[in-house]
This record gives structure tokens, C-alpha cells and sequence, in this order.
């Protein structure tokens, strides 16, 4: 029994020795980057003597290597390539490892590995570390330094911040966009552009300086959205050029447009839909002045201006009404129909003039802006009767004016009657100068 169990423990340790033999007799003998032939024979301590130059970034790292059995047959054999030492190692995978794979003894074969390097890989030297192992036993690592030095200019969108989030036609959107440089050179200017591409939209804004390994963000990029156009999930291109032109990087981004239900269009759509048309959007923008006025019972009128515009490609008659209104008497100057090419605005004026019998207090209206029989917008607008009372010091100033003009009839009397008596005066000397006798 003894002798059964030494036997089993000596072929155990047998097994475990060839294994580890075979791992050991492993051998690159030659390494090839990105289709490169820069290492061979690596066998001493496993360290291939060359540095090899990664600029590119975000680039995979193409590995092809020729893995030779100076030993006995070996099994499932494992293939590993990685870099050590990336601060985000965990979150973004830097390993690959090829298929397991039998080799034979005094046999070689090629095998294939691809690793990705990230943008934020630090700028340094790093081992690219390749290990073969097999299923039990040692393993063995083979090494080629590589320095990663970046491209001379690369930039990358690091995101962009889209506000409002869903913006609805005809309002603007409003978007900021992240730059990084992982270049190793400076960049003076930079073109910054968002387009929308289904909307013909585009909007740029440049950059003039952003640093090696720095990071910026852009200034507001607005783009106002239409009001009549098919609603729905937009995509959103962003690009940067840069490298006086010969660069250019781009993303694409997704932003929900959702329709204005208020938007007046020429040309029905379905319900619940913005409407579309084709050429250039009809639009109308229509102003008011003062919302509220005072206006005097039976005294002079106010006037509430209107300012219309014609934002369609075409020329369009708009129609003025008045309505709601039964305290005061309204004209609308100089007239209620107004005929406005495309890009034109006018000025219309509504006169409220309040009856003298006009109730004091608050009175609503509304005036109506219309459009090919269509009512583009109703305003509600308010009117303060003020109705004048007469005070104690009118009636004061009513008498004495009355006593003014009676005191003025009574001193023309006064003046007549002392003339007749001046001129009866007079007549009466004279008589008795003619009746006198002289001796």
C-alpha cells in the first residue's frame, strides 16, 4: 500500500515537472507591432532590447508574435498580452488573450493579440508584457518596452451638454461642447462645429488656444430650431477641425425636438404634429404695447398700439378686430387691414374712447390679429374707466365766474347810466345861458 502511494506521489510530481518544463521551453522568437517586425529571439530573462514609439492613441496595439516549443509537447497552452501600470485599468480593459491552443514539441506558431489604448493613457514608458502558461505549472513572461508618446495633434469631444434637454420648435437650443487635447502639440485654433443635419442647421465657434494635455470648454452654441417641421429625435452632429485644417474629428449625439401644438403653419399637418411646409417657415410676430390703460369716461381716447411681422416668404394680409367691448366706442387707425410683404412690420393703433355713461372700474377686451381667415392670436387687454367727479372747488370757481360776468354787466349799466346823467348836465346849462337877459 505504501508503495502504491509513493508511486502516485512520484507521478504526480512527474507530471508537475514536465508541465513546468514545457512552460519553461517556451520561446518567442519574434515580435511584430502594428505589422512591424521589432523584436526577435526573445529569450534572454524574456526582455526583448527594443523601445518601440506608440503615437497614435485610441489606436489598437496589433501584436503578432511566434511562439516556439524548444521542449517536450505542450497543452493548452494560454496567451496573454497587457499593460501594466493605467491609473483606469479597471474600468477599461487593457488585456487580450488568444484561444487556448496546443504546440508541439520543436514547433512554432503565430498567434495574434490586439489591445486598445486608451486616450488617457499617460504619455510614459511601459512594458508590453506577453505571458504563456499552461493549464497547471509556471508560467513565463516575455516583455518589449514600448513608449507612448501620443499623436502630434489629437483631439478628442469629450462630451457636450445639450440645454434644454428637449427643446421645442421654434425656441433655440443652447449647447456647450468639451474639448480635450491629447496631442503633443499646442493648438492655436480650433472650429468647433454642431449641425443638425435633417434641419439643414449649423452653427461654429472657434477655438484660439488649448494646450498639450489641457482641456477646454466652448462658449454657447445656439441653434434655433424651426416651429414647423416634423418633430421627433434629431441627430446631432458635432466636429472639430483643427491642425490648420488637415485634422478633423467628429460624434454623433441625438437631441428630442417636441412640436409647439400653438404653431401656426400654411399647410395642415396630422394632429398632434408640428405643422410642415416646404420652403422657407411661416411665421407672424405680433407685439402689443401697454396691456392696461386709465381712460377718462366721455374724455379724450388712449390708444394701445399693435406691431405686426411677416416672417413667411411671402406677403400676407393680416385683419385687426375688436371684440368684448360694450363701455367704449373703438377705432382701429389707420386701418384694420394691413397688407405686409415678407420681412415687413406695421404699426396698427386701436382708440378706445370710453362712453360718458361708462361704468368706473376695470374692462376687459380683446383685439384679434388674423390671417387667411385663420386667427393667428387673440390679446386680452384691459381698460381703467375713470369717471371725473365735480368737487367743491369747481362749484366755487362756477360761481365766481357767474358772479364775474354779472358784476361786469352791472358796472356797463353803472357807466351808461352816469353818462346819460353827464350828458342831461350839460343840456341843462346850456338852457339857461340862452334864457339869460342882458341890460
Amino acid at each position: 500500500m505504501k508503495t502504491i502511494k509513493l508511486f502516485v506521489l512520484m507521478a504526480v510530481l512527474f507530471l508537475g515537472l514536465a508541465s513546468a518544463v514545457s512552460a519553461a521551453d517556451l520561446l518567442v522568437k519574434d515580435f511584430k507591432i502594428n505589422g512591424n517586425l521589432v523584436g526577435e529571439d526573445c529569450v534572454d530573462n524574456g526582455r526583448c532590447e527594443e523601445t518601440v514609439d506608440i503615437y497614435k492613441l485610441s489606436d489598437a496595439i496589433d501584436i503578432d508574435l511566434k511562439l516556439y516549443n524548444n521542449g517536450t509537447n505542450a497543452t493548452d497552452i494560454t496567451l496573454t498580452a497587457f499593460l501594466a501600470g493605467y491609473e483606469y485599468q479597471d474600468r477599461e480593459s487593457i488585456v487580450d488573450t488568444a484561444h487556448v491552443f496546443d504546440l508541439k514539441a520543436d514547433r512554432g506558431i503565430w498567434q495574434s493579440l490586439r489591445i486598445d489604448v486608451p486616450h488617457k493613457f499617460d504619455k510614459d514608458v511601459y512594458d508590453l508584457r506577453v505571458l504563456v502558461s499552461e493549464r497547471t505549472g509556471v508560467s513565463k513572461e516575455f516583455r518589449l518596452q514600448l513608449e507612448v508618446q501620443g499623436a502630434r495633434h489629437n483631439l478628442e469631444i469629450k462630451g457636450v451638454v445639450f440645454s434644454p434637454d428637449k427643446v421645442i420648435s421654434g425656441r433655440s437650443l443652447l449647447s456647450y461642447v468639451r474639448i480635450k487635447n491629447y496631442g503633443q502639440e499646442d493648438e492655436d485654433t480650433v472650429k468647433v462645429s454642431l449641425t443638425i443635419p435633417e434641419l439643414d442647421l449649423s452653427v461654429s465657434e472657434y477655438v484660439s488656444e488649448l494646450d498639450s494635455d489641457d482641456s477646454i470648454t466652448t462658449e454657447e452654441l445656439y441653434l434655433r430650431i424651426p416651429k414647423c417641421i416634423e418633430c421627433g429625435v434629431k441627430e446631432v452632429e458635432v466636429c472639430l477641425e483643427f491642425d490648420e485644417g488637415y485634422e478633423e474629428v467628429c460624434e454623433s449625439y441625438s437631441i428630442e425636438v417636441v412640436c409647439d401644438e400653438d404653431a401656426i403653419c400654411e399647410k395642415p399637418s396630422e394632429p398632434g404634429t408640428c405643422d410642415t411646409i416646404e420652403g422657407a417657415v411661416a411665421q407672424t410676430i405680433i407685439t402689443v404695447g401697454s396691456e392696461t390703460q386709465d381712460v377718462n369716461a366721455g374724455g379724450s381716447s388712449v390708444i394701445y398700439p399693435i406691431t405686426i411681422t411677416n416672417m413667411a416668404s411671402s406677403a400676407k394680409t393680416y385683419t385687426v378686430s375688436v371684440s368684448g367691448a360694450n363701455f367704449a366706442t373703438f377705432t382701429v387707425a389707420p386701418s384694420n387691414v394691413a397688407l405686409l410683404e415678407s420681412g415687413a412690420s406695421k404699426a396698427i393703433y386701436v382708440n378706445v374712447n370710453a362712453d360718458a355713461d361708462a361704468e368706473e372700474g376695470e374692462h376687459m377686451f380683446a383685439i384679434a390679429v388674423s390671417a387667411g381667415g385663420e386667427v393667428l392670436k387673440e390679446i386680452p387687454l384691459q381698460a381703467n374707466v375713470v369717471v371725473k367727479e365735480v368737487g367743491s372747488w369747481d362749484k366755487v370757481k362756477k360761481a365766481l365766474e357767474i358772479g364775474l360776468v354779472v358784476l361786469v354787466v352791472l358796472l356797463v349799466i353803472l357807466g351808461l347810466i352816469v353818462g346819460f346823467n353827464k350828458m342831461k348836465g350839460s343840456d341843462d346849462d346850456d338852457d339857461e345861458e340862452g334864457n339869460q337877459t342882458y341890460y
